[in-house]
């Protein structure tokens, strides 16, 4: 097993870095500096957007290691993000050197701690080989006291369990008053979970990412001597975008400062937007009240929009009723106006962006790449992408999925293209089906390929075909709205459809009305011997992806 140990000061640590003070305030305006100077004591820094806040913070740390007010084991700095806490590392690296840096604590709430408590399980009841549960393994266990408990999870989802169970911990809500303080069915389910989950935890030596919040404020609590201990180590705590903290990170922070009061927080109450997460923004409002000899200093101009848009930011800012005073600034050149367009849905919005996007790139020569598109959820690419596709504008989604590149969305249409044209060789036969595809496709469990499915192989002694499509439209649900006739699509034809131009195959059996036909109804068989398509099932038809035909001109038939 390993082992892990906390040494009040690492070996060979260095006492100071070669940087001098003058060099580190160099560059800075006089804001900046002021909130780098302000070195002891609690400091609360509300940055506006674009104002260098990591660059202010970073520097603050290399002052304080100039003037020899800390040492290097002495600081931590938590932020919220791993993209952020390696940003803050390097932007240190380089001010200090990475010999200095390395002895600093720099990173994420839930790293750091998470840390901590790998030294410090046995005190908790834990090994320090304890694991730590994701949101998957979450709903697993979830789901399994579910079932002992006869909750059914098509009411209530082991998702909605566990968002229930981790906005009460955020909060700091355990199980008994998470029990008298439900209302309504689902949260009376969610505290009927809450503390077998618990116990499923501790049996299991397991942690979830609440948990590595909650743990150590447990731990301070529990053992003063522990909590003495790490504010002796941590003598000056930086916590970057304080806005976004939750009551539990606001504890852990409070606890390791109130010892030696020196605490640094940076953030903007107008860019608080984690509230669904259980961030509160009264923490940050009520720094002032909690640190009444608190620093504080404003970081009011831009470094990054022009002054329309800053302008534009600080208007609307004037408008929360709760706010800390701030007037957003900038020297940058005065920029294009700002364009408001009102759209009466989703559709119409993203065809209006797509037309001013065409309308720029026409009249200022601008390529598409120069342009970006900015929304809130995954979700609100579909209906961009359609219109983008339906101009044959290109695009590219950056951090996330296009919804056409999507596994089950390429397996569908995959499926699509082998119904429509089972000769195409574009398609990738060698893709292996998604388990539990929105078209059910019989013979998937022995075929491993789509080209497996397609493939006619017939079970010995039956007329069975093997790898057979079942889907519950017509033929002409296939085709485009404008190119279908009259007739309702829905039931299996009992004559040949000339405007499908789908010959019988070897495997064909005659349709009712035909030659050598039996006068019984058969499945209507179009093109490949391998490939059939069955109507009028109407499981069939809700398998299928929800507007997914629809985005393609296709509309599912009845029946």
């Amino acid at each position: 097993m390993q082992q892990y140990h906390l040494t009040s000061e690492p070996r060979n640590a260095p006492s100071a870095p070669s940087v001098e003070a003058d060099a580190v305030l160099a560059g800075l305006n006089e804001a900046q500096q002021e909130a780098v100077r302000a070195a002891d004591g609690p400091v609360l820094i509300v940055a506006g957007p674009g104002s260098g806040k990591t660059r202010t913070l970073t520097h603050r740390i290399a002052y304080l290691l100039a003037m020899g007010k800390a040492r290097p084991s002495q600081i931590l700095a938590i932020t919220f993000t791993n993209k952020a806490a390696r940003e803050m590392r390097s932007r240190t690296d380089r001010l200090v050197g990475g010999d200095v840096s390395r002895f600093m604590t720099i990173g994420t709430f839930h790293a750091t701690f998470a840390r901590l408590l790998r030294r410090e399980a046995s005190a908790l009841g834990f090994t320090a080989d304890f694991s730590i549960y994701d949101t998957d393994d979450t709903q697993r266990a979830l789901r399994e006291l579910m079932d002992r408990f006869h909750i059914d999870p098509k009411q209530h989802s082991p998702r909605s369990m566990y968002g229930m169970i981790s906005s009460a911990k955020n909060r700091m809500i355990g199980p008994s008053e998470y029990a008298s303080l439900a209302t309504g069915l689902a949260q009376e389910k969610a505290a009927t979970l809450y503390a077998p989950y618990q116990e499923l935890l501790r049996r299991s030596n397991a942690m979830d990412f609440d948990d590595l919040l909650l743990k150590p404020i447990e731990l301070f609590r529990n053992h003063p001597d522990v909590l003495e201990r790490y504010r002796d180590r941590w003598q000056f705590v930086h916590v970057d975008e304080y806005q976004d903290t939750n009551h539990a990170q606001y504890t852990v922070t409070r606890l390791l400062a109130d010892g030696h009061r020196n605490l640094c927080v940076v953030g903007d109450d107008a860019q608080s937007i984690y509230a669904f997460r259980g961030a509160d923004i009264g923490n940050i409002l009520s720094f002032q009240r909690d640190y009444p000899e608190a620093t504080v200093v404003r970081l009011e101009q831009n470094y990054r929009s022009s002054k329309t848009i800053v302008r534009l930011a600080d208007r609307i800012i004037k408008g929360n009723s709760r706010q800390l005073e701030k007037k957003l600034w900038t020297d940058n050149e005065e920029g294009e106006p700002v364009l408001v367009l009102e759209a009466l849905s989703e559709r119409d919005e993203a065809q209006k962006v797509e037309r001013r996007i065409r309308d720029l790139c026409l009249r200022r020569g601008l390529r598409y790449r120069e342009v970006a598109v900015l929304y809130r959820t995954n979700a609100q690419s579909r209906s961009l992408e359609e219109a983008f596709r339906r101009e044959d504008v290109p695009y590219r989604i950056v951090g996330g999925v296009s919804f056409y590149q999507r596994r089950e969305i390429k397996d569908a249409i995959a499926y699509l293209r082998l119904v429509v044209n089972p000769d195409d060789g574009a398609h990738p036969r060698d893709r292996k089906p998604l388990a539990g595809s929105a078209l059910r496709v019989r013979g998937a469990g022995r075929h491993r390929t789509l080209g497996g499915i397609a493939s006619p192989r017939r079970d010995r002694g039956s007329r069975r075909t093997r790898g057979e499509i079942h889907l519950g439209i017509s033929r002409t649900a296939f085709r485009p709205r404008g190119e279908r006739g009259d007739r309702p699509c829905g039931r299996p034809r009992t004559q040949p459809d000339p405007r499908v131009g789908a010959g019988p195959g070897p495997d064909a059996r005659a349709h009712p009305g035909e030659p050598g036909s039996s006068g019984k109804r058969r499945r209507a068989r179009f093109g490949h011997p391998g490939v059939h398509r069955e109507s009028g099932h109407a499981r069939d038809a809700e398998r299928l992806p929800p507007g997914g035909l629809a985005a393609h001109g296709c509309r599912p038939g009845r029946g």
